[in-house]
């Protein structure tokens, strides 16, 4: 099984073709709390930036594919403040399912799965249209198989 947290802030690398997500360190001070309650009466001492992910071991969240066969992949994505999420899940260069959040009235969230039938070394990530920005740890990509060939 494949998943994995965006464990930063990302948007689109419109530099370089081959980097699909890089990390967004310009907003890094904005406060990513989604709740508008202002109690900071937390005695813990447990930091809102939770800077793990679940496993992704090696590869820069890019799924690549050992076993042959049936795959079901999910991508739920949260878009910064303002601003737009718009991507696909993409296999080996090619487009297979689009998502979009549209933050308008202030976040928006982007949702999308599908199922895919791969053999050994298929890449499967995520790709960011331009001008897309998504949030840290509230967005996933995940996958796992259904069953083998």
């Amino acid at each position: 099984m494949f998943s994995s947290m965006m464990n930063q802030q990302y948007k689109y690398n419109d530099d370089n073709k081959n980097d699909n997500i890089i990390r967004n360190d310009e907003n890094d001070d904005d406060d990513h709390d989604c709740d508008d309650d202002d109690d900071d009466d937390d005695d813990d001492d447990d930091d809102d930036d939770d800077d793990s992910n679940n496993t992704n071991i090696n590869n820069n969240y890019v799924f690549v594919n050992a076993v042959n066969g049936t795959y079901l992949f999910t991508v739920h994505m949260l878009s910064m403040q303002n601003q737009t999420a718009y991507g696909w899940i993409m296999l080996n260069n090619d487009l297979q399912m689009a998502f979009h959040g549209d933050a308008q009235a202030r976040f928006g969230t982007g949702s999308n799965t599908v199922i895919l039938r791969l053999v050994k070394d298929d890449h499967v990530w995520i790709q960011l249209e331009k001008k897309s920005a998504i949030h840290n740890a509230l967005s996933s990509f995940s996958g796992h198989i259904l069953f083998e060939d």
